[in-house]
């Protein structure tokens, strides 16, 4: 069975985000990107969501749907952490 390029992503993006939740990692880093002073609402909003959803994404009570969870992931800088490079366009 092949996956088209969708379905990859979509199963990329979701090992990622578990990826995150385990060990606290997501918190760890949201609250290195943002600083303890209301990180939370600082990266809802720059995921275009509430608190109250990124907390469920960080202990795994709600999914994030891909689009959610790239716009997440981005913005936590999660090829940095995990040590993959963006292409550069050429």
């Amino acid at each position: 069975m092949s996956m088209n390029q969708s379905e990859a992503i979509s199963t990329l993006t979701t090992l990622v985000v578990h990826l995150y939740r385990r060990d606290g990692l997501a918190r760890r880093l949201r609250a290195t990107a943002f600083g303890s002073t209301d990180s939370m609402g600082k990266l809802a909003k720059m995921c275009g969501t509430t608190p109250e959803v990124v907390a469920a994404w960080e202990t795994g009570s709600l999914e994030p749907t891909t689009t959610e969870a790239m716009r997440w992931l981005t913005v936590l800088h999660a090829h940095d952490a995990y040590g993959f490079k963006q292409k550069s366009g050429t």
